[in-house]
């Protein structure tokens, strides 16, 4: 679970090898995955490859509640 009161709390845009889903709990934001922008509000997700640039680009209401889960590859 991540709460967001400000985007200046959130971690820069990341890239980094792996799959991500995210689902807006509380709030709404403008979310970035690569060169595109969602704006995303309760009950929406996402899912994407995390090689592109990605993370929320501002938040459209106060208390952003999200809940994300990373896989990442494994080296077997």
């Amino acid at each position: 679970k991540v709460a967001l009161s400000d985007v200046a709390e959130a971690e820069p845009t990341l890239s980094h090898p792996g799959v991500e889903f995210i689902h807006v709990v509380q709030g709404r934001l403008s979310y970035r995955c690569g060169r595109q922008l969602y704006e995303l509000g309760p009950g929406d997700s996402l899912t994407f490859a995390t090689r592109a640039a990605h993370g929320p680009e501002a938040l459209l209401s106060k208390d952003v509640v999200l809940l994300t889960a990373i896989c990442e590859p494994v080296a077997l």
